[in-house]
């Protein structure tokens, strides 16, 4: 039997799990959909809807009108690209 390889310590573990979990709430708003709309996938981490935009990220605290997140998903739905 052969042993495991050792880890050596920088993985994608992370960022894959963030992606797959960008994706199953990306999912989850596909069978909310009525015909006709649309789901967008934001590179960064976002899931948004003609209705609603949900935050994916890996985050614990408490989220408020002045935490950096609000403001950069603010400035984001701001931005001339958006």
């Amino acid at each position: 039997m052969t042993q495991p390889a050792k880890s050596t310590g920088s993985t994608a573990k992370a960022s894959f799990e963030g992606i797959l979990h960008q994706f199953v709430v990306a999912l989850e708003k596909c069978f909310e959909m009525e015909e006709g709309e649309s789901v967008w996938i934001e590179q960064d981490g976002d899931v948004s809807t003609i209705l609603d935009q949900t935050e994916v990220k890996r985050y614990s605290d408490e989220l408020s009108d002045s935490h950096e997140n609000f403001w950069k998903t603010l400035s984001n739905w701001l931005h001339d690209d958006f």
